[in-house]
């Protein structure tokens, strides 16, 4: 084998190497990028979880608050109708 002959077989197995590592690059990127996407649509999963338990305790919490403006005006009648009572 001459000389030239052996500088070609290096660079051609550089190459492979340098292709190789290029590939398990791209392949390290793809599992990295498909848990990222996986962790975003969880995100988005849970995100959108949180807003419909939101949106139901304001609707609880303003339910409970016409109740309790209910039962206030409830005893402050129930008040009135003693003390109108009283004064007969």
């Amino acid at each position: 084998m001459n000389n030239h002959e052996h500088d070609y077989q290096n660079i051609t197995l550089n190459c492979t190497c340098t292709n190789t590592r290029i590939l398990e690059y791209k392949r390290q990127l793809s599992l990295v990028d498909d848990a990222l996407e996986a962790q975003k649509e969880d995100f988005a999963r849970k995100m959108d979880a949180f807003r419909r338990r939101e949106e139901g305790l304001r609707k609880k919490d303003l339910r409970l608050q016409e109740s309790l403006i209910k039962f206030n005006k409830f005893l402050q009648e129930n008040e009135n109708k003693k003390s109108r009572a009283t004064r007969r």
